[in-house]
């Protein structure tokens, strides 16, 4: 393999702009291989130079080479872990997600039982559901018409009080446990352009009383799949606060709309 051909790899840029001087350099006793004059930075014209950087020219090439083969091996890596994330992600399945939810936040709640959930103790709850609830889409279907009427600041300012104001009526209901437990029952694809599925659970309740059938709209999405719905006992929330937005927002217009969502989220206090 000629030099040139090598150099033009390492560099293609370099070897297309910067005319070349191959020189011979002895690599064994039956080859040869041609080195352009740009690795060395010396005058073509002085031979007492050539045999002074004979060695240098060898240590050049295997260090270039080393260079070479260290970041095919970094590519190799980053190549390596994202098929790897990638692979990850197609094991992440709507059912396998709310498994995981479900688990975390009963026995969170099994540990706490009979007593007060603390603000690091919601918090903590919070962050396992959060992360795995589109509550930009679920805003724009709870606004419906309304969503396109309002100000980019006033459709930031609606997804924070509604995200806020959902994670509230749940520490509610978590502050009311008393031992209940969730069934994981089954997942069905719903469509499949958009990707959408839904989950079907169940509350088993204590004491007798009969159990409450909960069904998780997911939506995959490019971080994942995500809730975009939540279906109690057949009431799908959506719809219920579309209902209940939509008739004060007509009678009140955006503003004061909003402004009575800040008012009722300055009331909200930890559940007793």
């Amino acid at each position: 393999m000629k030099t040139e051909h090598f150099a033009s790899w390492l560099f293609p840029a370099l070897s297309q702009k910067i005319p070349r001087t191959p020189i011979a350099v002895s690599r064994s006793e039956s080859s040869t291989m041609e080195i352009p004059d740009y690795f060395f930075f010396i005058d073509t014209n002085a031979s007492f130079q050539r045999q002074e950087t004979d060695s240098m020219t060898r240590i050049s090439v295997s260090l270039l080479f080393k260079i070479r083969i260290i970041s095919a091996i970094i590519s190799a890596v980053f190549l390596m872990v994202s098929v790897a994330t990638v692979f990850a992600d197609e094991l992440e399945t709507p059912k396998s997600i709310m498994q995981s939810i479900t688990e975390q936040v009963i026995h969170t709640l099994q540990t706490h039982q009979g007593q007060r959930l603390s603000e690091s103790e919601q918090k903590q709850i919070e962050d396992m559901i959060v992360p795995y609830v589109d509550f930009t889409l679920m805003s724009k279907m709870v606004l419906a018409q309304y969503w396109d009427q309002m100000t980019p600041n006033q459709q930031r300012e609606f997804i924070d009080l509604y995200r806020r104001q959902l994670v509230q009526v749940y520490m509610t209901a978590f502050s009311k446990y008393s031992g209940q437990t969730v069934r994981i029952l089954n997942s069905i694809e719903v469509s499949h352009n958009p990707p959408i599925a839904e989950v079907d659970t169940e509350i088993v309740q204590t004491e007798g009383r009969g159990n409450i059938p909960v069904s998780y709209g997911f939506i995959k999405e490019r971080s994942g799949w995500r809730v975009y719905d939540v279906f109690i006992d057949g009431v799908c929330m959506n719809l219920t606060y579309r209902d209940s937005y939509g008739r004060l927002i007509a009678k009140e217009g955006i503003p004061r709309f909003l402004d009575s969502l800040r008012k009722k989220e300055e009331s909200w206090t930890l559940p007793k």
